[in-house]
């Protein structure tokens, strides 16, 4: 019932005993496996991005460089991984689990705020992946909003 599930702390645990019984370890496992799935996800995407920056900024140079071999911008996947081991173990999952949403909402909103740079820059240029001036500018108001939101529920 409604009522029940609107009471319980934990309502998705409450619908996986009614229905197969027992426990819900099982959902305990699964969000360790997304939560790190989703750690994982953010290190490779925060490494690829200063492994770019490293290649049009000098003062980000350092990071453009990548495993012979293996293709991985090894810099700069130790210094994010670092930081986020150092994140975890300082901070309370709480205050982690804002600032990566603050971080990836900053993320989103500088992307689609480049992306309208470029289509501005150069309108005559055969691009890789064309999309209407549209998306980006909705993408960037949206991204903008969310982001001050999330700072201003923080502060």
């Amino acid at each position: 019932p409604g009522a029940l599930l609107a009471a319980s702390e934990s309502p998705l645990a409450l619908v996986w005993q009614a229905r197969f019984g027992g426990t819900a370890g099982f959902l305990s496992l699964v969000a360790v496996f997304a939560a790190l799935n989703g750690v994982l996800a953010q290190i490779v995407m925060a490494s690829r991005v200063l492994f770019g920056l490293g290649a049009r900024s000098p003062a980000f140079a350092l990071f453009h460089k990548a495993h012979p071999r293996l293709g991985t911008p090894l810099l700069a996947t130790a210094l994010v991984g670092g930081c986020v081991i150092g994140a975890a173990v300082a901070l309370p999952v709480a205050t982690l689990a804002e600032a990566t949403a603050a971080i990836l909402l900053a993320v989103f909103t500088f992307v689609n705020l480049a992306l309208i740079r470029l289509k501005r820059a150069d309108p005559a240029a055969q691009p890789r992946f064309e999309v209407p001036l549209a998306v980006p500018v909705a993408g960037l108001v949206l991204s903008a909003a969310a982001l001050a939101i999330t700072i201003g529920d923080a502060l």
